[in-house]
């Protein structure tokens, strides 16, 4: 089917149901992913056309174009995912610094499940400029293993660690009060 059409109408008839993906919608958001799955041989056009929307779409309908390209990348895979690597990072963090905290939470849903999507370095980055943003982003490392705020440090050359131990304190006494009434 898609043989017969030029990159142009290719990205004409996308971008036209795409224009319509104003709110979280899932018949339409499956069209769309429907549609990405028989225009593979043109890819990299409805990639372009995707970011295209989400840049120029206003804060509130940008949401949805990433749960698009979690759709396609998700039930297509395969040259999307390649195609929407080049510039998820850039996309992510723009759409990131225009809305608003209730979406922000949603897009934090939205990127932990993207572990076996994008490449560790890509997801690495995409924290790394969201905290930039907002310093409460958690930054995972490429395996997913630290829990936020616990950076490894590095002792200097040639030392090995030094475990820090609990100083123990002898409790003091806690002082009694005595209380008086007033009548």
């Amino acid at each position: 089917m898609e043989e017969d059409f030029s990159l142009d109408e290719v990205a004409a008839e996308y971008a036209s149901t795409l224009k319509d993906l104003v709110c979280n919608s899932k018949p339409l958001i499956s069209t769309l992913t429907m549609l990405a799955d028989d225009y593979q041989a043109h890819a990299r056009t409805i990639v372009g056309v995707i970011e295209r929307h989400i840049i120029e779409a206003p804060p509130e309908c940008k949401l949805p174009g990433l749960y698009l390209i979690d759709s396609i990348c998700k039930n297509v895979g395969g040259i999307y995912i390649s195609a929407f690597s080049n510039n998820i990072v850039s996309l992510f963090s723009g759409v990131f610094e225009k809305v608003d905290e209730p979406t922000r939470a949603q897009m934090y849903k939205l990127r932990v499940t993207w572990q076996n999507i994008f490449s560790s370095v890509k997801l690495h980055t995409i924290d790394r400029r969201v905290h930039g943003i907002d310093p409460a982003w958690p930054v995972m490392d490429s395996n997913n293993v630290r829990a936020p705020g616990l950076e490894k440090k590095v002792p200097p050359a040639g030392r090995p660690p030094v475990p820090k131990l609990p100083i123990s304190e002898t409790p003091k006494p806690t002082p009694t009060v005595t209380l008086q009434w007033c009548f």
